[in-house]
């Protein structure tokens, strides 16, 4: 399901073969059965991308996401590697 979404090959490899890799093509299975249209899709999925490479990053294993540790990230400078993701949308 993941390819109906985004269809560079590039892409779909580093998805894959990244730290969300194992649970990429699910979560784009689930989205497209819980109705999400394809650009909300695209966002959540490359969300999703996103969070697993902070947590390489900060040398964190998934399982510990959780809402406390999402606040802290939320929390933190925009000067890091993700923090456009911080940025209050004008």
């Amino acid at each position: 399901m993941l390819d109906t979404y985004l269809v560079a090959p590039k892409t779909l490899r580093r998805l894959r073969t990244g730290p969300v890799g194992a649970f990429i093509d699910g979560f784009a299975d689930a989205l497209e059965r819980d109705g999400y249209s394809a650009a909300s899709a695209e966002r959540y999925i490359r969300a999703a991308d996103h969070l697993g490479r902070f947590m390489l990053m900060s040398g964190r294993p998934l399982a510990e996401v959780g809402p406390q540790m999402l606040d802290a990230r939320t929390g933190s400078s925009n000067s890091s590697t993700y923090g456009h993701l911080n940025s209050p949308t004008p």
